[in-house]
């Protein structure tokens, strides 16, 4: 494909989805993560920025960049400085750095809703295809067990959170269980209830006419095949098996939170789809619980992109939301991020369908992700279980230290 959208440049903490993406939608991308791998060197000029020095080391490298505007990956969001003196200098795909800093809140989605629905004040209008004084449908109830509560204030009686919790950190990772008698630093973390179910996400692209959704991918969380921790995303299959129903949810709900927060450009959103009743929860077993918005390009879209045939941005520069979305294949792409289980080095990635590749004799503390691998499957099981034989090689190709 030509070059004619001209240079792309592209920040996070791995850049190299985004840059192939980027390629197949006609642009030239230029590159700052934490990795500079080999296979992202290869296709597109990176620099690397020392995890000690991230986010403020992005600022410098960014004066050797081309001209062209600016598109993030993980997890620039969480560095809204950063964001905003970057936006300063260059036009963002992904922003404005005021409304990536709203979605970021955890009660995001409620605020979405209730002002999509005419329950917030100063705001009567529904989103795209709604019509006034519709109900939001009961497979998309807004996660509403987001609690502000200050240290032990449930003693005081303002009520005790029902069910369990999880403590959130505010920026970066991190998430755990919340143990009753925790103090939480509401300054850094907060609490959000946990939700049995299956994590999924949706990836949006909004502009002033209107949102549109790309595809909705199951996400891979916590699964100790991949040497993630618990509720650390470790990749993702896509397309999402049950997508009709949950396909309408979560229109609406992207739709909902780019009206509210008037972002612009590539964004996901995490929920859970949870299958059986919880707690006080409507009883319907397809029910989504909205529990994170990435304004960013997200990991997932890689899936979504190979399912699709197609690079995202190349969809979303058609500014089109009222045309029909990608038309997935009947194959299921999967893809693993593999972290290190302990202090590694690594002899050899001689594997194929693998990314993110590490330099032979390259040492990766343990938690760190060490390559991403990728697989196809005629069913959901058949290529998860493919990712996990892969995960096994790769841990082969180690030497533990």
């Amino acid at each position: 494909m030509s070059s004619s959208r001209g240079n792309l440049i592209i920040i996070g903490a791995s850049a190299r989805a985004a840059a192939q993406s980027a390629l197949r939608a006609g642009y030239v991308p230029w590159c700052i993560d934490l990795f500079a791998d080999r296979d992202l060197q290869a296709i597109a000029p990176v620099k690397k920025c020392p995890r000690e020095l991230w986010p403020q080391g992005v600022l410098d490298l960014l004066k050797d960049a081309p001209d062209g505007p600016v598109l993030f990956t993980g997890a620039m969001e969480n560095h809204p400085e950063a964001v905003e003196a970057i936006a300063a200098a260059r036009p963002l795909l992904t922003g404005p750095p005021g409304a990536m800093k709203k979605l970021r809140d955890p009660l995001a989605s409620k605020c979405a809703l209730a002002a999509a629905w005419g329950r917030a004040e100063g705001s009567a209008t529904p989103p795209h295809g709604a019509r006034e004084g519709d109900a939001w449908p009961r497979e998309c109830e807004t996660m509403v067990a987001v609690s502000r509560l200050r240290r032990f204030a449930w003693k005081l009686g303002l009520g005790r959170p029902d069910g369990t919790m999880l403590v959130k950190p505010r920026q970066g990772s991190g998430i755990r269980k919340w143990r009753p008698g925790e103090p939480v630093d509401f300054d850094k973390e907060y609490l959000q209830q946990f939700i049995p179910g299956r994590p999924i996400s949706a990836v949006f692209h909004a502009w002033e006419e209107g949102t549109a959704l790309f595809g909705i991918s199951e996400q891979l969380v916590g699964d100790p095949s991949f040497g993630a921790g618990p509720f650390q995303y470790a990749g993702s299959i896509a397309p999402y098996e049950d997508t009709h129903q949950i396909w309408n949810a979560m229109n609406l709900l992207g739709t909902a939170l780019a009206a509210w927060s008037e972002y612009r450009g590539l964004f996901g959103v995490d929920a859970i789809h949870a299958l059986r009743r919880h707690g006080h929860f409507p009883s319907s077993d397809r029910t989504v619980f909205p529990v994170e918005v990435n304004p960013r390009y997200t990991a997932s879209i890689e899936t979504l992109e190979q399912a699709a045939g197609q690079s995202s941005l190349t969809f979303f520069a058609r500014r089109d939301i009222a045309g029909p979305p990608p038309v997935f294949g009947g194959l299921f792409h999967g893809k693993a991020i593999i972290h290190a289980k302990a202090r590694s080095e690594v002899k050899a990635m001689d594997l194929q369908s693998i990314a993110d590749v590490p330099s032979v004799g390259e040492v990766i503390e343990r938690g760190q992700p060490i390559c991403t691998v990728f697989t196809t499957g005629r069913t959901r099981d058949e290529c998860l279980t493919r990712l996990r034989d892969l995960a096994a090689q790769v841990y082969t190709r180690l030497k533990l230290l």
